[in-house]
């Protein structure tokens, strides 16, 4: 049987991902409580403003809840990544065709770590820094965070029903590297205790994850991480915009990128937006370009991410190629 496709945001209480979410019973509240707002509702609320709304919320029991949200989307994803890597083609064959540019942003808004697991084997992506190597032609960013990534607790809590009070310092990040055993993403010495008991162990790291909020998600990776962007963009007379799958509705994202770039008066040349759908394509556009990121060409393809990866990838990466004083920026949902 094939595992579901990775969910979008507002189908991550989704009954296709029972098999987790069943596990981690303060989640699973959450989600259920999202529902039964939306289905009371006769103009039904956006499910991110609920989610916050949770986070937010004067009742102790709601903020118990948004706290143990990241757990579940940690094991999640995690197992998404694990179920779709034999799946990951596309991936493999944008990476290695992208690396042959001068420079190259890759930017995901995802947590799971496919296109992490196609860069890792050419650098170990096992601490911060090697997300952003200087003296390399590529970085990989995750201004959301990633499975691998956490902060570590004071006290280990259980994922499954954490603590409702969790010390961590959001500045204090691990990193693991994407192909480490689960375990170790979590902080358990898988090594010390039998199989059995590792599910009713207590962790010692809380994911580091941007709740999935819509246009007012946070950036929670490293503040060197925004800097090596920045700098990278602030060398470059001309930048091209790669946009695969992404709704454009980040704001803090469109923001960063805009703020680089008017900083030195850096030019769009080219867009390319990847889109299954041709007016979804044009949205996602607009809103780049309503941010001040409009480009010089704009190259709007309609068709899924794999066929296009096949199609149009090389005349892309031959014509993104030109000229001396340039970087790529690939943005992904």
């Amino acid at each position: 049987m094939l595992a579901p496709a990775p969910p979008l945001t507002t189908e991550l209480f989704n009954p296709a991902y029972n098999a987790v979410l069943h596990q981690y019973d303060l989640a699973m509240k959450a989600g259920r409580h999202i529902e039964e707002e939306i289905a009371g509702s006769s103009s039904p609320p956006v499910f991110e403003d609920l989610l916050r709304d949770l986070r937010d919320s004067k009742h102790a029991h709601h903020r118990h809840m948004a706290l143990a949200v990241p757990f579940y989307l940690q094991d999640l994803l995690w197992q998404q990544s694990e179920a779709q890597n034999l799946r990951a083609s596309a991936y493999e064959r944008l990476t290695r065709k992208l690396l042959e540019l001068e420079s190259v942003f890759f930017v995901t808004l995802n947590y799971d770590v496919l296109l992490d697991r196609q860069l890792n084997a050419y650098r170990s992506l096992n601490t911060t820094d090697a997300y952003i190597a200087p003296r390399s032609n590529w970085a990989l960013l995750k201004p959301h965070g990633s499975v691998n990534w956490s902060w570590p607790l004071a006290t280990p809590t259980y994922p499954f029903t954490p603590a409702a009070e969790l010390d961590y310092s959001p500045t204090d990040l691990t990193v693991v590297s994407p192909d480490a055993n689960w375990w170790t993403v979590r902080g358990v010495k898988a090594h010390e205790i039998g199989e059995p008991l590792q599910r009713s162990t207590p962790v010692t790291r809380y994911p580091a994850l941007a709740l999935p909020l819509g246009p007012d998600d946070q950036i929670i990776m490293p503040r060197q991480h925004i800097d090596r962007l920045v700098n990278g963009i602030h060398k470059a007379a001309e930048i091209d915009l790669l946009v695969i799958g992404y709704s454009g509705y980040d704001k803090a994202i469109l923001k960063l990128l805009h703020d680089a770039i008017s900083d030195r008066n850096t030019r769009v040349r080219r867009a390319t937006i990847v889109n299954v759908d041709q007016s979804a394509a044009v949205a996602v556009y607009d809103r780049f370009d309503a941010a001040g990121l409009g480009a010089v060409w704009q190259d709007l393809r309609p068709e899924p991410f794999a066929d296009w990866a096949i199609s149009r990838l090389d005349y892309l990466v031959r014509h993104y190629g030109e000229g001396p004083s340039y970087i790529g920026i690939g943005v992904g949902a």
